[in-house]
């Protein structure tokens, strides 16, 4: 069995606003190109100006600069700038590229790849597209999860937003940053989507050959789960790192438990708030990053196995049964007093073998980190 060098959590540099500050002027100072896809593309340094990084997360020689949290009409974010971590080229030739992170309900942080912005729609692009067979057609949707930044780096976020107690407004940096798309794309630039493809095409760089690693042999029914060998969690002996927060839609503390497949080549992270346990999806322990600061690969896993703990369920005149939902047919809880619109999935999730085994070895994971 081969065995991947495993990175426990990072935390954000140790350094003042200043010093971040100056390293990040020294590089441009250098000659380090800046490349955003939005507007500020015409002239970067100039238009970027209010958007200086304070803070810093550097995972395995890749480096997130970020401004402090800021606040668009609908979400919180931070501007950040990704230097990707290549040896072979001199520090002040390798790119920055300025990009927007935000945090999911899920309670992930994610990277925006595209802009649509028009009279008609306000909506960040959530990543490549996968085909999904309903009613005997094709269709196509996000495949949100290939926007998950590493999990390596998701609790420094954490730390870093909490600096701000009130978020500055902040009303073009999407516009400054990313690719305005029109109202209909979906789908993402090549910006995105080629150096995704071309590791997936990579024989040494996919998982499973890019085969599903878990899957449910009938689809509405959460106890059939099943896992290809060696990608199941190791609850026993595969906690990688442990972390806490909270949520409002949640209802308080959320503790977040990163475990380790059996065979060490993927990883997971479970989350555990005071009612609901969900699994964000799986993520290779090899940092193969492209310059969104994600994953260039990624283990497909059915996407009923991470099914937030609330999920999208809510009347819809356009549904053949009057309902749009996200959560499996006669699966969904009671409805999110915070989010109306969102529903309980824990009558899918809780049912099913993984969220049996993680409930079991709770206690244990609980002890050994301290909450």
């Amino acid at each position: 069995m081969t065995t991947h060098a495993i990175t426990p959590d990072i935390p954000p540099a140790s350094i003042s606003e200043a010093q971040v500050g100056k390293q990040f002027a020294a590089l441009l100072d250098s000659g380090c190109p800046l490349r955003p896809q939005g507007s500020a593309k015409t002239d970067p340094k100039r238009m970027l100006q209010r958007q200086k990084p304070r803070n810093l997360v550097t995972l395995d020689g890749h480096r997130y600069f970020l401004t402090n949290v800021r606040r668009d009409l609908q979400f919180r974010f931070f501007v950040g700038y990704v230097q990707l971590g290549n040896p072979r080229v001199a520090e002040h030739r390798r790119a920055l590229f300025p990009r927007i992170f935000y945090k999911d309900s899920s309670l992930v942080w994610r990277v925006a790849t595209h802009y649509i912005n028009s009279e008609n729609e306000h909506w960040i692009g959530k990543g490549d597209i996968k085909p999904v067979i309903e009613g005997g057609q094709t269709n196509w949707y996000s495949a949100e999860e290939t926007t998950n930044l590493p999990f390596e780096i998701q609790t420094a976020l954490d730390q870093v937003s909490r600096r701000v107690k009130a978020p500055v407004p902040d009303r073009r940096a999407l516009s400054l940053i990313l690719k305005n798309a029109p109202d209909d794309r979906v789908e993402p630039y090549a910006d995105f989507s080629k150096p995704r493809l071309d590791a997936m095409n990579d024989a040494k760089k996919r998982i499973y050959n890019n085969k599903p690693v878990a899957w449910f042999s009938d689809d509405n029914d959460p106890n059939s789960l099943q896992f290809a060998k060696g990608f199941a969690p190791d609850f026993e002996n595969g906690l990688i790192a442990s972390s806490s927060s909270r949520s409002k839609l949640y209802g308080g503390a959320i503790m977040r438990f990163r475990i380790s497949s059996q065979n060490r080549r993927i990883q997971y992270l479970f989350m555990r708030a005071p009612t609901q346990s969900w699994i964000i999806p799986p993520q290779p322990v090899v940092l193969d990053l492209m310059s969104f600061g994600v994953h260039s690969v990624e283990a497909h896993v059915d996407e009923k196995l991470c099914i937030p703990g609330y999920e999208f369920h809510f009347a819809d005149d356009e549904e053949d049964d009057g309902v749009f939902s996200q959560i499996p047919k006669g699966y969904a809880g009671e409805s999110s007093t915070i989010d109306p619109q969102r529903a309980d999935a824990s009558p899918w999730t809780h049912n099913m073998p993984i969220i049996k085994n993680f409930h079991a070895a709770l206690p244990g994971l609980v002890k050994h980190a301290g909450f």
